[in-house]
C-alpha cells in the first residue's frame, strides 16, 4: 500500500510472522487511514525502530515473538526470553528503559495465551506493574472490531499527550 501523506495516526504491530489476526490488522488500519508499520520479523528491529523514535504512536506487542537474529546472542535470546515466550514483555521492558518519553504509554500487550496459566499469569503481572494495557485476543470477534478498539485507543492516547485526560 501506499504511504499515507496524512495519516489519521501511526499504529507499530510487533507480532509473529505466522499470527494472521494481526496481519489482517495492519491492513485494516491502513483502510482506516492510519500510518502503520508491521514488525513482524525480529524484537530486535523492533528495539531499533522504537528505543529511538520520537512519535511513535500506538505499538500493540505480542508477548511470544521471535527475538534476535542470533538466537543464542542476540539481546531478545532464548535464555532471556525463556525460548521466546516472553520476548514481548522484554521487548516493552527495555523500550521502558531506553525510551521513557513515550513508554509504557505508547504500548498495549495483545495475548492469545490463556490468562489462567502461568504465562498468562506471568503476563498479567508484568503488564499491571508497568501499567500497559493488557488486552486478551479472545476478547475481540474480528479485526474489524479490534481495529475500532485500536482507533478508540489511539484517541484517547491523543488526549492523554494533550492532557485532555489526567494519567496521574
Amino acid at each position: 500500500m501506499p504511504t499515507n501523506t496524512n495519516p489519521e495516526g501511526r499504529i507499530n504491530i510487533v507480532r509473529m510472522p505466522t499470527n494472521r489476526d494481526l496481519e489482517i490488522l495492519n491492513i485494516e488500519m491502513q483502510l482506516r487511514g492510519f500510518e502503520t508499520r508491521d514488525f513482524s520479523g525480529y524484537a530486535d528491529d523492533a528495539f531499533n525502530y522504537l528505543s529511538s523514535t520520537r512519535e511513535p504512536g500506538l505499538v500493540l506487542v505480542e508477548p511470544m515473538i521471535t527475538g534476535s537474529h542470533d538466537m543464542n546472542l542476540g539481546r531478545y535470546n532464548t535464555r532471556r526470553t525463556d525460548g521466546f515466550l516472553e520476548t514481548g514483555l522484554c521487548l516493552v521492558q527495555d523500550l521502558i528503559k531506553a525510551n521513557p518519553e513515550n513508554f509504557p504509554e505508547s504500548a498495549i500487550m495483545y495475548s492469545i495465551v490463556d490468562p489462567a496459566t502461568p504465562l498468562g499469569i506471568k503476563i498479567y503481572k508484568f503488564c499491571s506493574a508497568n501499567k500497559v494495557p493488557l488486552w486478551l485476543s479472545r476478547s475481540f470477534l474480528s479485526s474489524f472490531q479490534l481495529g475500532s478498539e485500536l482507533q478508540r485507543a489511539y484517541q484517547m492516547f491523543l488526549q492523554k499527550q494533550a492532557g485532555v485526560i489526567k494519567t496521574k
